[in-house]
């Protein structure tokens, strides 16, 4: 019984599930070894950081100032407009951008002009002359592209016009390399004294570079006036008569909400007033009382309400140009001078 009990305990203890171990041999107990993993080894040939495109605009991180303005008026450009410096030698606009290494960079240039306007750019201490052929038109673009040196860190990038023309309309400028990211500054327009808010009809209003040539003349308005006096607000919409641009939500209410002491309001409509459709008609007795509307609403918060009498259309009757705004019961432009005579407003003639 004793040996039993013995050989059971030096089972448990040595040959517990080891067939080539003997009951009672205590001279060779079994050896597990433990599986060992191999370190890693590190990779001596890391891969290249990617190249990167940064695109600088107007309006964003990166553009920092013009000697001139920011715009929109001509179509095909890219973001919120184009930077269109005056017209002098030595207008500059400044982009800036952060560079992780010194060295030479790739950029691109879109712009657009009717005639050649060469430029310098700028960038640490190097100048480099870059040709700006003729696009054509300002709604016509191309870009060139030149090398520009950086420093590590941030750099300005200056271009500056070297005609009496300025430089091209600029789109944008985009620079390729490692370790690029656009600078902080960015550039705030100056605010103009005041306002003119054009309201109206397909006549005025603004229209994308789809349509083109077609615009409106509320969206070439601001090439007559200084920036830094007026700023053309246009929120002309086609389609639209007196009676629905006043009724409409985001229209009128709009513009009602937004113009201020001091600021002026255009105001011209008569093509869709005359239209014979129930959604657009408007009679002459309620036409003079919708821009009634107008004068008084912006004169109330003393606003300069101007208004414009109906443009002639291309109508034609027997090879004579009619003017469909005095005709008869179509005597909209009539009606629009009898408002004026009250008087409260100031009257642009187009008959």
């Amino acid at each position: 019984m004793k040996k039993l009990i013995i050989s059971l305990l030096l089972l448990s203890l040595f040959g517990c599930g080891d067939r080539a171990t003997s009951i009672g041999n205590t001279n060779n107990p079994l050896v597990v070894e433990e599986e060992v993993t191999p370190e890693p080894v590190p990779d001596t040939d890391p891969q290249p950081e990617p190249e990167v495109e940064v695109i600088l605009q107007e309006m964003a991180s990166g553009f920092c100032s013009i000697d001139g303005v920011v715009e929109s008026t001509n179509n095909g450009f890219t973001g919120d407009g184009y930077a269109n410096t005056t017209n002098e030698v030595g207008s500059t606009i400044v982009w800036q951008i952060n560079a992780q290494a010194a060295g030479s960079y790739s950029a691109i240039i879109r712009y657009a002009a009717p005639s050649n306007r060469p430029v310098t750019i700028t960038s640490n201490n190097v100048d480099t002359n870059v040709e700006m052929n003729s696009s054509g038109d300002f709604n016509s673009w191309l870009t060139v592209s030149t090398d520009i040196s950086l420093a590590a860190g941030d750099n300005n990038i200056v271009l500056t016009a070297t005609t009496a023309e300025g430089a091209a309309n600029i789109d944008s400028i985009k620079i390729t390399g490692v370790g690029l990211v656009a600078g902080t500054c960015m550039y705030v327009a100056p605010k103009a004294e005041s306002r003119a808010y054009v309201i109206g009809d397909s006549t005025a209003a603004n229209y994308g570079s789809g349509d083109y040539p077609q615009k409106g003349w509320g969206q070439i308005l601001q090439n007559f006036f200084d920036d830094a006096e007026i700023e053309v607000v246009n929120k002309a919409r086609g389609g639209r008569s007196s009676r629905n641009f006043y009724n409409e939500a985001g229209l009128w209410d709009e513009v009602l909400a937004d113009i201020e002491a001091g600021d002026y309001l255009l105001i011209q409509f008569g093509h869709n007033d005359r239209d014979t459709t129930a959604e657009r008609y408007t009679s002459t007795t309620d036409y003079e009382s919708y821009l009634a509307k107008f004068v008084n609403e912006a004169k109330a918060k003393d606003a300069i309400p101007v208004l414009i009498s109906p443009m002639v259309i291309n109508a034609y009757s027997n090879g004579v140009l009619r003017n469909v705004f005095t005709e008869s019961s179509n005597d909209y432009a009539g009606a629009c001078f009898g408002l004026n005579r009250s008087p409260i407003s100031v009257l642009s003639d187009h008959r």
